[in-house]
């Protein structure tokens, strides 16, 4: 009797047997593609949790222990990792503990469709804590200061050159690297669009933005010549420029330009201008450019009913890292409307009425489900287990029936 139990560990019956399956690339036939990352994840997770059933309750690597039992005891390892002890030196934070959930939950649901006398949903329908993740976001009261700002200042000697480089950075939301390396060839100026790119190594990543006519004639004069033609003295849209106190106090002017046509705008400087706007008005003086790009990206997500792939595409942000810092931490309100900060005026920004997601219904009746995948059944479908690239090539009639087999 002693052997039999023993010999399970090898065997159909036994988390072990399974983990190895799972964590083997070639062996996951209900994904087409994992990530070395992710599967590495799997693994860390797994065997933590097969540790702890060896040390505490070895009952529990026999999986048909699970569909009676794996709600409960899940619960317990959960509570067990977040306290400090001897074979714990690092409770888990509450992000972990749900990340390990889901992580499991796939497992088990994975089992499932691979072992088909095996219950689905064996431990789901669980909720733990979710660790919000302090993401700080510009406000739209203090959004609307440095607008104010921009109008005001668009003409002043000393700022003019950094409003500039504000007013492109808030239309587009680029990464100050970017932003600062855009170079006069990235200009298109029949059409007046912006071309960059997150990515270098992959030129088919080329994203493109059409320019609002406010921010054109603002920055028009770095790119053209008075005869329309394109700008040949200098690589960089944005190259060197400030202004210095002059020491000579006879001076007519009291500023002095500093300007280097060879040489772009440095990241330093701009977050130090930066800095200096938000002391002038007032505002939390925390505030730094990435306020803006998270405000930004939560907007986009809005206007796009949460289409991560193409946030992720427009804004050099890791489709995992918008699920973790922005879907799992912010009620998105979603609005189809287009971000237009700058389309007539600074201070004129056109609104929309806030719309619904058109809706239809499944065949044969019953409950009407979103045209797209919302926000709730993409998370909920990760936690599924199923991958961003298999959600993609879902309809929404196959989703909501998936996530209704799983309540």
């Amino acid at each position: 009797e002693e052997d039999s139990k023993n010999s399970f560990i090898n065997d159909r019956q036994s988390i072990i047997y399974w983990t190895t399956k799972y964590t083997n690339i070639s062996n996951r036939s209900n994904s087409k593609s994992i990530k070395e990352s992710s599967i590495k994840g799997d693994k860390e997770s797994l065997e933590s949790l097969i540790n702890y059933c060896k040390l505490y309750y070895p009952q529990m690597l026999d999986i048909w222990e699970w569909p009676k039992n794996g709600k409960d005891f899940i619960i317990g390892y959960m509570k067990f990792k977040q306290l400090k002890s001897s074979h714990n030196k690092k409770p888990w934070s509450d992000g972990t503990v749900n990340s390990n959930y889901q992580r499991i939950r796939a497992f088990f649901n994975w089992i499932s469709y691979n072992y088909m006398t095996f219950p689905a949903n064996s431990i789901s329908g669980l909720v733990f804590n979710k660790n919000k993740s302090n993401v700080p976001v510009l406000k739209e009261n203090e959004l609307e200061s440095i607008k104010k700002f921009i109008d005001s200042h668009n003409k002043v000697k000393n700022w003019k050159w950094f409003i500039e480089m504000l007013t492109i950075f808030l239309e587009t939301g680029l990464k100050l690297e970017i932003l600062c390396s855009l170079k006069v060839e990235d200009i298109n100026i029949k059409d007046r669009t912006l071309l960059y790119n997150f990515n270098k190594k992959n030129r088919d990543a080329t994203e493109k933005y059409k320019l609002s006519e406010y921010s054109w004639e603002l920055i028009s004069h770095l790119i053209i010549n008075k005869n329309s033609s394109l700008r040949n003295d200098k690589n960089f849209l944005f190259h060197q420029r400030f202004y210095r106190s002059t020491l000579n106090k006879e001076s007519e002017n009291e500023m002095k330009l500093i300007e280097n046509p060879e040489k772009s705008f440095s990241v330093n400087g701009f977050r130090k201008k930066f800095s200096d706007m938000i002391v002038i008005l007032g505002l939390n003086k925390k505030i730094t450019p990435q306020y803006y790009r998270n405000y930004l990206i939560l907007k986009m997500l809005g206007s796009t009913n949460n289409n991560i792939n193409l946030v992720s595409k427009k804004m050099g942000v890791s489709n995992q890292t918008i699920i973790n810092n922005f879907i799992n931490n912010f009620e998105i309100d979603i609005k189809g409307e287009k971000l237009d900060l700058f389309e007539n005026e600074i201070l004129k920004t056109k609104g929309k009425p806030q719309t619904k997601p058109k809706r239809k219904r499944l065949k044969g009746g019953g409950v009407s489900v979103p045209f797209m995948i919302t926000r709730e059944m993409f998370r909920e479908l990760v936690s599924m287990g199923y991958s961003k690239k298999e959600i993609s090539k879902m309809k929404s009639e196959e989703a909501h029936e998936l996530i209704l087999k799983e309540l």
